[in-house]
């Protein structure tokens, strides 16, 4: 008699905490988010009984507690995925938590060498009750659930295609060639000292280049920019105290001459009349093109040579590279000499 009721007290408690469950996740979760969170917790679930093979010492229900808890692990991987497989995992999880509550106090057992762990008081009544309730429930919600799954997919499957159709414009736009920088390091050095520790004085950080087409790409590559203050003459020796200094290194790839550099367009944020920043972009066009205004070069005809070239910041109104967004080179208007 003292067994029933205590029997029955945790078919209750199982009834209700399954209530419970249903309740907090269905008003907490996506409908998605629900039938992935029962079909995770299966696994921990059928773990406890590896944890009661531990308890009571029983070494040679090991096998078949392991096996049984990687069967439902599987389970209810593919629950996460298929609202019938989840279902279908929760009541044989039920009847195996039956069985054990059925060994704990008839001896009922698998056959054979095969056997069944201990239990503590009532367990396997309780989970039965609890898995079979949340069965039944995921057989209700299973429409949703395939519904909700099939948005997930064709979600993922747009996003897919747009990055894969990014992925072919970006190749488009810049070629195979494995010599393209889609990114390049950006240095900067106003001088650092007592109250000018903040990266706005010194600092470096990568920006994006877009080239206008392949063949540009193919001819000039854009390596690096140096944006500082140019260097003076004072007391015999060389220091930084000039005007803001913008250097950019190409590499030019081809054999033969040339008569310009490409065109080098610097997209930064705009400011306004009191330094703040407009939340709006501005375009700046690097002022020099022409191989003359470059650093010379032994050999103007030799293929992988880098160029340099520069300009003073204030013939474009240039500001700090943390204000940067991209950069685009052009070559619509060069060709070879």
């Amino acid at each position: 008699m003292a067994l029933a009721l205590i029997l029955v007290w945790y078919v209750c408690i199982g009834f209700l905490a399954a209530i419970g469950t249903i309740a907090i996740t269905r008003k907490q979760l996506p409908a998605r988010g629900e039938q992935v969170f029962f079909g995770l917790v299966l696994a921990p679930v059928a773990g406890m009984y590896l944890a009661f093979t531990t308890y009571f010492a029983a070494k040679n229900a090991l096998p078949s507690e392991a096996l049984a808890a990687l069967v439902f692990t599987v389970l209810g991987l593919l629950g996460m995925r298929l609202p019938s497989v989840l279902a279908f995992a929760y009541l044989l999880h039920g009847a195996w938590d039956l069985l054990h509550e059925l060994h704990a106090h008839a001896g009922v057992d698998l056959g054979g060498s095969a056997t069944l762990t201990e239990i503590p008081l009532a367990y396997g009544a309780f989970c039965a009750v609890y898995d079979w309730c949340v069965a039944a429930y995921f057989i209700t919600r299973r429409e949703q659930w395939r519904a909700a799954g099939r948005t997930a997919a064709a979600g993922l499957a747009a996003v897919s295609l747009l990055v894969a159709s990014r992925s072919v414009i970006v190749a488009a736009e810049t070629g195979s060639d494995p010599r393209v920088r889609q990114q390049i390091d950006v240095s900067w050095d106003f001088g650092s000292g007592p109250g000018r520790t903040s990266n706005r004085y010194v600092g470096k950080r990568t920006v994006n280049v877009r080239y206008g087409a392949p063949a540009c790409s193919a001819r000039f590559t854009l390596e690096r920019a140096s944006f500082r203050f140019a260097d003076v003459e004072r007391d015999g020796r060389s220091v930084p105290e000039g005007p803001p200094f913008l250097m950019l290194t190409l590499r030019k790839h081809f054999a033969g001459s040339f008569e310009l550099l490409p065109k080098i367009t610097i997209a930064q944020d705009k400011l306004d009349a009191n330094g703040k920043l407009t939340g709006k972009t501005e375009e700046l066009v690097f002022p020099y093109r022409e191989r003359e205004m470059a650093f010379p070069v032994a050999d103007w005809e030799r293929a992988e040579i880098d160029v340099m070239i520069g300009a003073p910041s204030e013939t474009m109104g240039l500001h700090n590279p943390l204000d940067w967004s991209d950069i685009a080179v052009d070559c619509a208007a060069e060709a070879p000499k």
